[in-house]
């Protein structure tokens, strides 16, 4: 015997003189083998403890991430949905026929805003901006059209003196429509927008801040156009709940997205204002930082997990 203190090495100068005790762990197998003087014992591995009544076992689900990318509903489903697209056809048609008056309208109503219009970088004149609201009014109706008959809000929006910007999440056609018609912001888009037919036009009226996501000055150019407009920030929130039809996007193209929503009764949307976000440190917190807690105040509103 070897007697072992704390001067004693731990392990003999002759390897025979000790029995070894070895244990093997495999990841495939829960038991654990055992060996002394290298002959393996292996445990019994562990039973379903309640398979006489039945059970099959203990699982643990795998982990689900929300993808705000993804359509839940892409194709119509079920008895009902089908039986509704066919009671809906008729007033579909008139929800398309004001959907396109109302975009004609608001589409001349802006082109006539702009006209001879070139600063860019201050805001509208009162004659300019009074005629927008032609364009807001129809914009307001063409969410009547889609089926956002009543909108239901949380919540109460700032004054843009006190958070001139507003920070929101992006799942769906219907968002910007809604913003240009309950506060005419001013937007972050990408460049590729001023090409589109109609759309491009009243994206212009509303002074919007290009950015090409390519290109590193533009990114910049951007970043500085932010910071010249405002400082605090008020999250908003918006939610579609939905049994049927899920109007997000995703892997549904925009044109069964349209006929989809022109079928339905009535579409839910909700929108919520959350409190508003200043930077700490009298203005001198980190960008990223302050982001990170913008971010994070969204998300936990929509109960999900920011990276």
């Amino acid at each position: 015997m070897v007697d072992h203190d704390l001067k004693s090495p731990f392990l003999s100068s002759k390897p025979s003189d000790l029995p070894h005790l070895i244990l093997a762990v495999h990841d495939s197998d829960s038991s654990i083998e055992q060996s002394n003087n290298h002959n393996h014992i292996p445990n019994t591995s562990s039973r379903n403890p309640f398979e006489f009544i039945g059970s099959d076992g203990l699982f643990v689900p795998a982990p689900s991430t929300l993808d705000p990318f993804r359509n839940d509903t892409p194709y119509i489903e079920g008895l009902y949905e089908l039986i509704k697209i066919v009671i809906c056809l008729p007033i579909a048609i008139v929800r398309l026929v004001l959907f396109g008056v109302c975009l004609s309208i608001g589409y001349v109503a802006t082109k006539i805003a702009l006209l001879g219009w070139k600063d860019k970088h201050n805001p509208m004149p009162r004659w300019r901006s009074r005629l927008m609201w032609v364009t807001r009014g129809c914009t307001r109706c063409i969410l009547f059209s889609f089926g956002y008959h009543w909108i239901k809000r949380k919540g109460k929006l700032a004054p843009r003196e006190i958070a001139p910007i507003v920070v929101s999440n992006h799942v769906s056609y219907i968002d910007p429509i809604f913003y240009f018609f309950e506060f005419f912001p001013t937007i972050v888009a990408s460049d590729s927008h001023d090409a589109m037919p109609f759309v491009g036009t009243i994206i212009r009226a509303m002074q919007v801040i290009y950015v090409n996501r390519f290109s590193p000055s533009s990114r910049k150019h951007a970043v500085n156009e932010i910071k010249r407009k405002a400082s605090c920030v008020q999250p908003v929130i918006v939610r579609y709940p939905h049994v049927h039809f899920d109007q997000s996007w995703g892997d549904v193209s925009l044109g069964m997205l349209m006929f989809r929503m022109f079928t339905q009764f009535h579409n839910f949307m909700e929108v919520e204002y959350l409190p508003i976000v200043s930077p700490l440190d009298n203005c001198k917190e980190n960008p990223a930082q302050f982001a990170k807690r913008t971010s994070h105040a969204i998300a936990s509103a929509l109960n999900v997990c920011s990276n």
